[in-house]
């Protein structure tokens, strides 16, 4: 394959970044034009010769960012007219790659793109500490909403007077495109793609680790016989890697055990911090801790193979907690495991540097470990602990190996084969087939959801009422191979699973399709990322049939389940009516309720006896879908189980706060549609019905249209004319649902008087609900303001019902 790659950093030109690329390239069994830049701008002032007949590189002399792209566009297109590229591929430092990359795609749509991201470019750690953490501008409550915005979405940040916080507002928009655009994304660990994909799931993550060629090391120098032990350093320290733990260390040997201080010397070669410089001198360890300049990339080499020790030292975060405080593979490791050299690391527990330096025989310690670190070298000194080197281990890395695995996943992404879906177990449906007259049909929208479909599925079939199932997967035109499980499990339950294939018309089109072809007494909808619980599903089945009457309505509770950490929030019915009772939805009062997608299941015959067509190619039908059967649902029933998962916390999901903004003409559609719709079925509707679609307009629906346009919005002009033209529609619409909506929301009343002035806009943050609770919660907050009020909240009884009742 001929492939085109964009990376600043590549040999002649050395960094970090530009050897793991190099040493990956010259052993590949593809051919590689690489457009780099010539300009030292953060690479080491050293020159590394290009040894490889398919590698060859075209530097740019420059150090602007936007010529580099131009010139790196402009020579892809010259090559590719005279022999056309298989693929592009951009390195991730910096992101600026990723511009050329999508422009190189505005172009050439259908030629394969891969993205490494071997640096996160969002969630830097480095950047959440220097322009976050450390930002004096940022009180403690901002610092930590921006960390929850570079996962969900930084719109709203995008203009904030920081320049750190804009910027990395700006990687977000580049890390975001490259993932939801790029064919395939790699990776050097599945730690560093965990933490830069979140919630979020691709098929094709090929994780990549760096690797070492030792057709690039140097023979080894003889050492002098002196009887010391040599550990070196080798690269860039600096505050958050720091060596000052290792001197000291061996300060502490210097204290309780000189004789053991004797036997060592350690070597700390590249850039050392003022700091620790000073710190060797002030404790007269400067005979056994020798401070060298840099040295070159295959100088360093050599230096590996002849040395007793390596020390690798770790940047560490304490926002990567779960990871031991860092994130990254650094490709000095690499090189590393390319000799018979052990390897000393002081690194966190759980980091990417932790697992590999222990399988492969070395000795790791935590940043805060100074006694155990003087310890080990204690024991090195005096020979208490052997040379470890697990070569079998070292050589999963070696650039060979790594090389030939990369090509084989490279080849299957260039070439859009689709790996075959494969289960090594299949849930046991007993008596599958035996039942036909279905009691549920659930319709299972398909598009983009291969990640997560099989859970999905298999959480059905693993339920005790499988049999009981009609399972339609509507595969709504997706491109992904999404399609080949829906397949699977049809061949696999055919009395149970079935699949429907139609061109891309949205969520809404799923549900239409699915209706058409039920085969249940009841239909609910559960999304291909979301699944249900098997057991707590076949319980309330069995419950509802052996009651031999049936509501039009089930409700039944569901919990939100975050991604993030896997914790779950419970949703459950707010009334405290009688489970399992058919109640009259005309003397009844369900005001208080939300029937929602993911808590009810409908009859049949009630959804098509509505007769509608929810709209296509719109997001946000949800709303069509739970508001259209309402005028014909006479009866209601509540049961107490926990049935739905509903996946939430995904930065790709429509309900993201930035993607919702801009799809505000969706919800607009839809919101205007059910109005009109309440409008033509409202004088046939019973007092229960129409008081629970109000309250359900006025609580929910017309809350979160008015809070998408008048608070989420960042454009305030645009969103005052927004609120504006639909208030307008909604008085003329539904004069009383437009009053209840100024006498609930202060922000609502307030614009209207000055008809949506957007210069009045910037002074809310939310629609502030008119309601007793938020009235005292604002005297609270004016008396806290007094002297008198600092007093009172001091007082143990008055504070705790304050945070009680007045805290939001």
């Amino acid at each position: 394959m001929n492939i085109f790659v964009a990376s600043w950093f590549f040999p002649p030109s050395v960094s970090s970044e530009g050897i793991v690329t190099y040493k990956l390239f010259r052993n590949s069994a593809h051919h590689y034009d690489v457009c780099s830049s010539q300009s030292t701008l953060w690479s080491y002032d050293q020159v590394l010769p290009i040894d490889a007949d398919n590698i060859a590189s075209f530097p740019i002399d420059t150090d602007d960012f936007d010529t580099w792209i131009d010139a790196a566009v402009e020579l892809f297109e010259q090559r590719h007219a005279q022999s056309p590229y298989d693929a592009i591929m951009t390195r991730s430092m910096p992101p600026e790659s990723v511009e050329v990359a999508k422009r190189i795609k505005e172009k050439h749509p259908d030629l394969p793109w891969i993205a490494s991201l071997a640096d996160p470019i969002a969630k830097s750690p480095y950047h959440i500490k220097g322009w976050v953490l450390e930002n004096q501008a940022l009180s403690k409550q901002d610092k930590a909403d921006f960390q929850v915005a570079l996962k969900a979405g930084c719109e709203a940040w995008k203009d904030h007077e920081s320049e750190g916080i804009r910027t990395m507002c700006e990687l977000k928009d580049v890390e975001d495109y490259a993932i939801h655009h790029a064919d395939a994304l790699i990776f050097p660990h599945e730690t560093l793609q965990h933490f830069v994909l979140g919630t979020r799931r691709r098929k094709n993550n090929l994780v990549v680790p760096h690797s070492f060629d030792t057709a690039l090391y140097p023979q080894p120098r003889e050492r002098k016989g002196d009887g010391v032990i040599e550990l070196a350093f080798l690269g860039h320290s600096d505050h958050v890697r720091s060596l000052e733990p290792l001197v000291r260390a061996m300060q502490r040997l210097k204290t309780l055990d000189a004789d053991a201080l004797g036997k060592l010397r350690l070597r700390f070669i590249g850039n050392v911090t003022e700091e620790v410089r000073s710190l060797v001198y002030n404790y007269d360890l400067y005979d056994c801790i020798r401070i060298e300049s840099s040295v070159d990339y295959q100088t360093s080499l050599r230096i590996m193979g002849e040395v007793d020790w390596l020390l690798h030292i770790d940047a560490h975060f304490d926002i990567l907690e779960e990871t031991g405080g860092s994130i990254y593979f650094a490709g000095k490791i690499a090189d590393y495991l390319g000799t018979d050299t052990p390897i000393f690391a002081v690194t966190g527990e759980h980091t990417p540097a932790c697992e590999i330096v222990r399988h492969a025989g070395g000795l790791c310690f935590t940043q805060d470990d100074v006694s155990g670190i003087a310890a080990a070298l204690s024991d090195i000194a005096q020979g208490r602990i052997q040379a470890s080197v697990d070569r079998a281990w070292r050589d999963r890395y070696d650039a060979r190996a790594v090389a030939a695995e990369y090509d084989r996943a490279l080849e299957r992404v260039v070439s859009k084969d689709a790996a075959p879906f494969e289960r090594s177990w299949w849930p046991e449906v007993e008596g599958a087939g035996t039942r036909t007259d279905k009691l549920l049909t659930v319709c299972v929208p398909a598009y983009n959801v291969e990640c997560f479909l099989d859970r999905c599925l298999h959480s059905f079939m693993s339920s005790p009422a499988a049999d009981a199932l009609d399972i339609i997967v509507v595969n709504d035109g997706s491109p992904d191979n999404g399609r080949a499980i829906a397949e699977a499990y049809c061949k696999r339950y055919p009395s149970i699973v079935s699949l429907i294939d139609k061109e891309n018309g949205g969520h809404g089109s799923t549900i239409n399709a699915a209706l058409e072809r039920a085969r249940g007494l009841y239909f609910r909808v559960v999304d291909g990322d979301d699944w249900v619980d098997g057991k707590n599903l076949a319980a309330m089945l069995s419950k509802v049939e052996s009651l031999g009457e049936y509501a039009d309505l089930v409700s039944t509770n569901y919990h939100q389940v975050y991604g993030e950490d896997g914790h779950t929030v419970p949703w459950m019915k707010v009334s405290g009516v009688e489970n399992y009772r058919i109640f009259d939805f005309a003397s009844s009062d369900f005001t208080m309720e939300y029937f929602t997608m993911a808590s009810t299941m409908v009859k049949t015959e009630i959804l098509r006896k509505a007769n509608f067509k929810i709209q296509e190619k719109t997001f946000y039908v949800d709303v069509e879908y739970i508001l259209f059967p309402i005028p014909y649902v006479e009866t209601v029933m509540f049961t107490p189980e926990f049935v739905y998962r509903y996946a939430v916390g995904n930065a790709d999901q429509s309900i993201n706060r930035d993607v919702f903004t801009a799809r505000y003409d969706h919800h607009d559609r839809v919101i205007r549609r059910m109005l009109s719709y309440y409008r033509s079925h409202k004088p046939a509707m019973s007092q229960g019905q129409r008081a629970y679609t109000e309250s359900l307009f006025v609580r929910h629906l017309l809350n979160s249209h008015y809070t998408l346009s008048l608070i989420w919005d960042t454009d305030k002009e645009r969103g005052c004319a927004r609120a504006r033209d639909f208030d307008a529609f909604l008085k003329q619409t539904d004069p009383d649902l437009h009053s209840r909506v100024g006498a609930k929301f202060l922000t609502v009343r307030a614009l209207r008087k000055c008809d949506f002035d957007p210069r009045s806009a910037r002074l809310y943050t939310d629609l502030g609900e008119d309601t007793l609770i938020n009235s005292l919660r604002r005297a609270a907050r004016a008396i806290a303001t007094t002297p008198v009020g600092e007093k009172i909240a001091y007082n143990p009884v008055t504070a705790a019902i304050s945070n009680r009742f007045f805290r939001r």
